[in-house]
Formats: C-alpha cells, structure tokens, sequence
C-alpha cells in the first residue's frame, strides 16, 4: 500500500487522513448528518474502504439532495457523476461548491447511458459505480445494466439498501435480490442493524 506522502500527489483533498475512521466520524457529524441518506456507520466504513481502494471517479445513480456525493468528494475523489430525475437545490450548491469536480445529469440510467452512447455527455473511465435510485428489483437491475460497463475491470459497483428485511420489504425494497444475483465471491457488505439500509460493494 503506498503511504499517505505518495497518496497527496493524486488526492484533490488532502486536509485529513480519511484512513482514520476519526476523522471520517467529524466529517458525518459536521458537514453529513441529516444530508446523506445513510446508516451512519455504514457510509463511514464504505467511504474508508473508498479511500483505501483509491476511488478517483465516481457514477452516482439516485443522488436525492447531494449528501452521498458530498462525502465522496470530501475525501477527494477527483470526480462525481450523478444521476437523478428531479434537481434539488442542495445539489445546485454542489457545483458551485465542488466546481469542475461534480457532474449532474437529470434523468434516468437510461437517458445516461443514451446521451453518452451518443456522445452529448462525456466521462471518465469510472472505477466506482453507487446505486442508490429506484429501489424496485426492475429498475435497480436496470440501473446496474444500463452501467457497469462504464467501470473499468476491477472498479467497483456499491449498493444501498441491500439488507432482506420485512421493513425493506414492506416499503417495496428489492435490492437485495440483485445484489444477491451479481455480487462477487470478493464483495465487502457494511451492515449495521439489519433492518434499515446496508452497503454492498462488489467488483467487476
């Protein structure tokens, strides 16, 4: 693993050792809690894995109001990409906030993967690929489809929402069933209470 010298070169933000699980917390606390729609301890252990893994661009299907890719960027991934059908203002403040660094193209998955077929929308080679949209097992399927073949061999696809719960269930909840169908024997799962949420990373 290169040391944090060799890391500052390529990091955008280098203010902190986001390896510290410290410094990850006062990041949740004072700039993500109430934005970012996640289980806090399972976004602070997803965005460490992110750091250590050295995730430089991001795909973000699902942004709502802008706190995911708001963490992303905090820990300097050099890109955010997010889709959405409605445009929040909160995520009008990341691209005054964030600049040349944060992407947002309204719509869906679909009318993504169109518009950069076509070449109306330019992209990176993603390594990261967040599903966080329709959580209904057709559309997250077709999320993941319409996607993946943007990340580079060896990138990683996250799910939220992954857990089989009755309260998953009850709110018409599916990702689990994909998440079961394409994870990976390596797949990392950040899981907390088992009823609400959980993060699932696996790779391509």
């Amino acid at each position: 693993m290169r040391t944090r010298k060799e890391k500052k070169s390529d990091r955008l933000v280098t203010t902190k050792d986001y390896s510290l699980i410290s410094n990850l917390t006062e990041l949740w606390e004072t700039k993500l809690k109430g934005w970012a729609w996640q289980v806090d301890k399972e976004f602070i252990a997803l965005l460490q894995h992110m750091y250590i893994k050295d995730v430089k661009h991001v795909l973000e299907v699902g942004c709502y109001a802008g706190g995911t890719a708001a963490g992303f960027l905090e820990i300097g991934v050099q890109s955010v990409t997010s889709i959405d059908i409605v445009k929040r203002d909160k995520v009008k403040q990341l691209e005054v906030d964030y600049k040349d660094r944060f992407t947002f193209f309204q719509g869906t998955s679909t009318d993504f993967k169109n518009a950069a077929m076509s070449g109306e929308v330019k992209t990176p080679r993603f390594d990261c690929l967040f599903i966080d949209g329709d959580h209904s097992y057709d559309w997250c399927k077709k999320d993941y489809e319409n996607l993946v073949s943007m990340v580079a061999p060896g990138g990683m696809v996250i799910f939220h929402d992954v857990v089989e719960s009755d309260h998953h269930k009850q709110q018409g909840c599916n990702v689990y069933k994909v998440w079961n169908e394409i994870k990976s024997d390596d797949a990392v799962l950040f899981v907390t209470d088992g009823v609400w949420g959980g993060v699932g990373v696996t790779y391509v």
